[in-house]
Protein backbone atom coordinates (compact mmCIF):
# COMPACT_ATOMS: atom_id res chain seq x y z
CA UNK A 1 0.00 0.00 0.00
CA UNK A 2 1.14 3.51 -0.82
CA UNK A 3 1.72 6.07 1.94
CA UNK A 4 1.41 9.79 1.16
CA UNK A 5 3.31 11.98 3.61
CA UNK A 6 2.16 15.31 5.06
CA UNK A 7 -0.93 15.71 2.91
CA UNK A 8 -3.28 18.68 3.25
CA UNK A 9 -6.65 17.10 4.03
CA UNK A 10 -8.53 20.33 4.82
CA UNK A 11 -7.77 24.04 4.67
CA UNK A 12 -9.29 27.49 5.13
CA UNK A 13 -8.76 28.12 1.40
CA UNK A 14 -11.61 28.02 -1.14
CA UNK A 15 -12.74 24.41 -1.67
CA UNK A 16 -14.32 22.57 -4.61
CA UNK A 17 -17.82 23.52 -3.43
CA UNK A 18 -16.94 27.21 -3.52
CA UNK A 19 -16.88 27.37 0.28
CA UNK A 20 -14.25 28.51 2.73
CA UNK A 21 -13.85 27.07 6.21
CA UNK A 22 -13.21 29.62 8.97
CA UNK A 23 -10.24 28.87 11.18
CA UNK A 24 -12.44 28.18 14.24
CA UNK A 25 -14.43 25.58 12.25
CA UNK A 26 -11.22 23.96 11.02
CA UNK A 27 -9.98 23.80 14.61
CA UNK A 28 -13.29 22.15 15.57
CA UNK A 29 -12.81 19.61 12.78
CA UNK A 30 -9.26 18.93 13.97
CA UNK A 31 -10.42 18.34 17.55
CA UNK A 32 -13.04 15.80 16.39
CA UNK A 33 -10.81 13.74 14.12
CA UNK A 34 -9.38 10.66 15.86
CA UNK A 35 -5.78 9.78 15.14
CA UNK A 36 -5.70 7.54 13.17
CA UNK A 37 -9.01 7.81 11.28
CA UNK A 38 -10.49 6.00 8.31
CA UNK A 39 -11.46 7.82 5.09
CA UNK A 40 -14.62 6.30 3.71
CA UNK A 41 -15.63 5.69 0.09
CA UNK A 42 -17.67 8.83 -0.74
CA UNK A 43 -18.50 9.18 3.00
CA UNK A 44 -20.47 5.91 2.87
CA UNK A 45 -19.77 4.03 6.14
CA UNK A 46 -21.37 0.88 4.74
CA UNK A 47 -18.41 0.48 2.35
CA UNK A 48 -14.81 -0.39 3.31
CA UNK A 49 -12.51 2.59 3.76
CA UNK A 50 -10.25 3.67 0.88
CA UNK A 51 -7.53 5.24 3.05
CA UNK A 52 -6.40 5.91 6.60
CA UNK A 53 -5.09 9.22 7.93
CA UNK A 54 -2.70 9.48 10.85
CA UNK A 55 -0.11 11.83 12.44
CA UNK A 56 -2.53 14.75 12.09
CA UNK A 57 -1.22 18.30 12.51
CA UNK A 58 -2.84 21.75 12.60
CA UNK A 59 -0.50 24.08 10.73
CA UNK A 60 -0.29 27.51 9.10
CA UNK A 61 0.64 27.46 5.40
CA UNK A 62 3.11 29.81 3.70
CA UNK A 63 0.21 31.76 2.17
CA UNK A 64 -1.23 32.51 5.61
CA UNK A 65 -4.09 29.99 5.46
CA UNK A 66 -4.52 27.23 8.03
CA UNK A 67 -4.67 23.52 7.28
CA UNK A 68 -4.93 20.04 8.69
CA UNK A 69 -2.05 17.88 7.49
CA UNK A 70 -1.70 14.13 7.91
CA UNK A 71 0.07 11.11 6.54
CA UNK A 72 -2.30 8.99 4.44
CA UNK A 73 -2.10 5.24 3.95
CA UNK A 74 -3.95 4.44 0.71
CA UNK A 75 -5.97 1.22 0.50
CA UNK A 76 -7.58 1.85 -2.92
CA UNK A 77 -5.57 4.09 -5.24
CA UNK A 78 -8.12 4.07 -8.08
CA UNK A 79 -10.96 5.34 -5.89
CA UNK A 80 -8.78 7.97 -4.24
CA UNK A 81 -7.75 9.19 -7.70
CA UNK A 82 -11.40 9.22 -8.79
CA UNK A 83 -12.43 11.57 -6.00
CA UNK A 84 -9.27 13.67 -6.24
CA UNK A 85 -9.15 14.45 -2.54
CA UNK A 86 -9.59 13.26 1.01
CA UNK A 87 -12.77 12.85 3.03
CA UNK A 88 -13.51 14.30 6.43
CA UNK A 89 -16.69 14.22 8.49
CA UNK A 90 -17.47 16.32 11.53
CA UNK A 91 -20.54 17.24 13.56
CA UNK A 92 -22.21 20.62 13.77
CA UNK A 93 -25.38 22.02 15.32
CA UNK A 94 -27.65 19.85 17.45
CA UNK A 95 -31.42 20.36 17.44
CA UNK A 96 -33.58 19.19 20.34
CA UNK A 97 -37.11 19.74 21.59
CA UNK A 98 -35.90 19.07 25.14
CA UNK A 99 -32.24 19.86 25.84
CA UNK A 100 -32.55 18.59 29.40
CA UNK A 101 -33.16 15.04 28.19
CA UNK A 102 -30.77 12.58 26.55
CA UNK A 103 -31.97 11.60 23.08
CA UNK A 104 -33.35 8.11 22.51
CA UNK A 105 -32.75 8.55 18.78
CA UNK A 106 -30.52 11.11 17.04
CA UNK A 107 -31.07 11.83 13.35
CA UNK A 108 -27.72 12.62 11.75
CA UNK A 109 -27.98 14.55 8.47
CA UNK A 110 -25.87 16.45 5.98
CA UNK A 111 -27.37 19.97 5.64
CA UNK A 112 -26.09 20.07 2.03
CA UNK A 113 -28.41 17.16 1.23
CA UNK A 114 -31.41 17.74 3.51
CA UNK A 115 -33.08 20.95 4.61
CA UNK A 116 -33.00 21.21 8.38
CA UNK A 117 -36.73 22.00 8.26
CA UNK A 118 -37.51 18.54 6.85
CA UNK A 119 -35.41 16.80 9.48
CA UNK A 120 -36.99 18.81 12.29
CA UNK A 121 -40.41 17.69 11.06
CA UNK A 122 -39.26 14.13 11.74
CA UNK A 123 -38.08 15.18 15.22
CA UNK A 124 -41.63 16.23 15.95
CA UNK A 125 -42.24 12.51 16.56
CA UNK A 126 -40.77 13.26 19.99
CA UNK A 127 -43.23 12.79 22.82
CA UNK A 128 -43.19 11.71 26.44
CA UNK A 129 -42.01 8.24 25.45
CA UNK A 130 -39.41 8.95 22.77
CA UNK A 131 -36.91 11.79 22.50
CA UNK A 132 -35.75 12.42 18.90
CA UNK A 133 -32.92 14.93 18.33
CA UNK A 134 -31.13 15.96 15.15
CA UNK A 135 -27.42 16.55 14.54
CA UNK A 136 -25.78 18.18 11.53
CA UNK A 137 -23.02 16.07 9.97
CA UNK A 138 -20.74 18.01 7.63
CA UNK A 139 -18.82 16.14 4.95
CA UNK A 140 -15.79 17.62 3.23
CA UNK A 141 -14.15 16.17 0.14
CA UNK A 142 -15.52 13.64 -2.35
CA UNK A 143 -19.23 13.78 -3.25
CA UNK A 144 -22.48 14.11 -1.35
CA UNK A 145 -23.74 10.86 0.17
CA UNK A 146 -27.53 10.68 0.49
CA UNK A 147 -28.11 8.98 3.82
CA UNK A 148 -29.84 9.58 7.11
CA UNK A 149 -28.10 8.39 10.25
CA UNK A 150 -30.22 7.01 13.08
CA UNK A 151 -28.17 6.74 16.24
CA UNK A 152 -30.08 4.77 18.89
CA UNK A 153 -29.42 5.24 22.58
CA UNK A 154 -29.45 1.48 23.15
CA UNK A 155 -30.00 -1.85 21.42
CA UNK A 156 -33.42 -2.01 23.09
CA UNK A 157 -34.51 1.25 21.45
CA UNK A 158 -33.41 -0.06 18.03
CA UNK A 159 -35.45 -3.21 18.61
CA UNK A 160 -38.42 -1.07 19.59
CA UNK A 161 -38.07 1.00 16.43
CA UNK A 162 -38.01 -2.13 14.28
CA UNK A 163 -40.55 -4.28 16.07
CA UNK A 164 -42.88 -2.36 18.36
CA UNK A 165 -45.15 -1.13 15.59
CA UNK A 166 -48.04 -0.69 17.99
CA UNK A 167 -46.32 2.14 19.86
CA UNK A 168 -47.40 5.50 18.48
CA UNK A 169 -43.95 7.08 18.89
CA UNK A 170 -42.10 4.42 16.86
CA UNK A 171 -44.86 4.30 14.25
CA UNK A 172 -44.81 8.08 13.81
CA UNK A 173 -41.02 8.14 13.47
CA UNK A 174 -40.97 5.40 10.83
CA UNK A 175 -43.81 7.02 8.93
CA UNK A 176 -41.96 10.35 8.73
CA UNK A 177 -38.73 8.65 7.60
CA UNK A 178 -40.62 6.78 4.86
CA UNK A 179 -42.21 10.06 3.75
CA UNK A 180 -38.74 11.61 3.50
CA UNK A 181 -37.54 8.60 1.47
CA UNK A 182 -40.49 8.91 -0.92
CA UNK A 183 -39.87 12.64 -1.39
CA UNK A 184 -36.19 11.94 -2.05
CA UNK A 185 -37.14 9.35 -4.66
CA UNK A 186 -39.73 11.64 -6.32
CA UNK A 187 -37.63 14.82 -6.30
CA UNK A 188 -34.11 13.49 -6.83
CA UNK A 189 -34.77 10.04 -8.39
CA UNK A 190 -32.51 8.63 -5.72
CA UNK A 191 -33.20 6.29 -2.84
CA UNK A 192 -32.49 7.08 0.80
CA UNK A 193 -30.09 5.01 2.87
CA UNK A 194 -30.58 4.73 6.61
CA UNK A 195 -27.50 4.08 8.75
CA UNK A 196 -28.84 2.61 12.03
CA UNK A 197 -26.26 2.68 14.83
CA UNK A 198 -26.10 1.49 18.42
CA UNK A 199 -23.46 0.22 20.86
CA UNK A 200 -23.33 -2.84 23.07
CA UNK A 201 -20.86 -4.19 25.62
CA UNK A 202 -18.47 -6.86 24.38
CA UNK A 203 -15.24 -8.12 25.98
CA UNK A 204 -15.56 -5.44 28.64
CA UNK A 205 -15.70 -2.57 26.15
CA UNK A 206 -18.21 -0.82 23.94
CA UNK A 207 -18.59 -2.00 20.34
CA UNK A 208 -20.29 0.28 17.83
CA UNK A 209 -22.62 -1.41 15.36
CA UNK A 210 -23.89 0.20 12.16
CA UNK A 211 -26.55 -1.39 9.96
CA UNK A 212 -27.03 0.07 6.48
CA UNK A 213 -30.49 -0.35 4.96
CA UNK A 214 -32.61 1.20 2.23
CA UNK A 215 -35.32 3.24 3.96
CA UNK A 216 -37.93 1.65 1.71
CA UNK A 217 -37.00 -1.77 3.15
CA UNK A 218 -37.71 -0.86 6.80
CA UNK A 219 -41.23 -2.29 6.75
CA UNK A 220 -39.99 -5.49 5.10
CA UNK A 221 -37.33 -5.96 7.79
CA UNK A 222 -39.93 -5.34 10.47
CA UNK A 223 -42.11 -8.08 8.97
CA UNK A 224 -39.12 -10.45 8.96
CA UNK A 225 -38.57 -9.94 12.68
CA UNK A 226 -35.23 -8.12 12.52
CA UNK A 227 -34.13 -6.80 15.91
CA UNK A 228 -30.93 -5.79 17.72
CA UNK A 229 -30.35 -9.24 19.23
CA UNK A 230 -30.35 -10.81 15.76
CA UNK A 231 -27.80 -8.22 14.63
CA UNK A 232 -25.59 -8.86 17.68
CA UNK A 233 -25.63 -12.60 16.96
CA UNK A 234 -24.45 -11.94 13.39
CA UNK A 235 -21.67 -9.72 14.77
CA UNK A 236 -20.42 -12.37 17.18
CA UNK A 237 -20.48 -15.03 14.45
CA UNK A 238 -18.44 -12.85 12.08
CA UNK A 239 -15.74 -11.50 14.41
CA UNK A 240 -15.32 -14.49 16.74
CA UNK A 241 -13.07 -13.80 19.75
CA UNK A 242 -11.52 -10.64 18.24
CA UNK A 243 -12.06 -7.46 20.26
CA UNK A 244 -13.51 -4.94 17.81
CA UNK A 245 -14.34 -1.24 18.02
CA UNK A 246 -16.86 -1.09 15.18
CA UNK A 247 -18.80 -3.53 12.99
CA UNK A 248 -20.67 -2.54 9.83
CA UNK A 249 -23.47 -4.66 8.39
CA UNK A 250 -25.92 -4.38 5.53
CA UNK A 251 -29.58 -5.38 5.67
CA UNK A 252 -31.26 -6.43 2.41
CA UNK A 253 -34.28 -8.33 1.11
CA UNK A 254 -32.10 -11.31 0.20
CA UNK A 255 -30.91 -14.11 2.44
CA UNK A 256 -29.22 -13.61 4.83
CA UNK A 257 -31.19 -10.50 5.73
CA UNK A 258 -28.20 -9.09 7.62
CA UNK A 259 -24.54 -9.73 6.87
CA UNK A 260 -21.30 -8.19 8.10
CA UNK A 261 -19.44 -6.06 5.54
CA UNK A 262 -16.32 -5.17 7.55
CA UNK A 263 -15.12 -4.53 11.09
CA UNK A 264 -12.42 -2.44 12.77
CA UNK A 265 -10.33 -3.70 15.66
CA UNK A 266 -9.06 -1.66 18.61
CA UNK A 267 -5.84 -0.83 16.74
CA UNK A 268 -7.89 0.71 13.88
CA UNK A 269 -7.10 -2.15 11.48
CA UNK A 270 -9.85 -2.81 8.95
CA UNK A 271 -10.99 -6.39 8.26
CA UNK A 272 -13.32 -7.20 5.37
CA UNK A 273 -15.73 -9.96 6.34
CA UNK A 274 -15.70 -13.23 4.43
CA UNK A 275 -19.46 -13.10 4.09
CA UNK A 276 -19.50 -9.40 3.14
Amino acid sequence: MKTLRSQIVATTELDRHGDTIPRYVLEHMYSQIPDPWLMMDNHDPSLPAIARGYNKQFVQLDNGHWAIRADVEVFDESKLAKYGGFSMTFSGKRYSLNLSRVADVTLEFNPRVFEARKILEICSASNGGLQVDALEIHQKGMGEYVALGLSFGSAAILSGFLQEAGKDSYTALKKKILELAKAQRDEESQGLKCQMAFTFERHGGQTEVLVSVDAEDLEYLEAKGLDAQYVIERVNEAVGPLDVRKVVLKAVRDSPIVSVTYFIDRDENLHEAENG
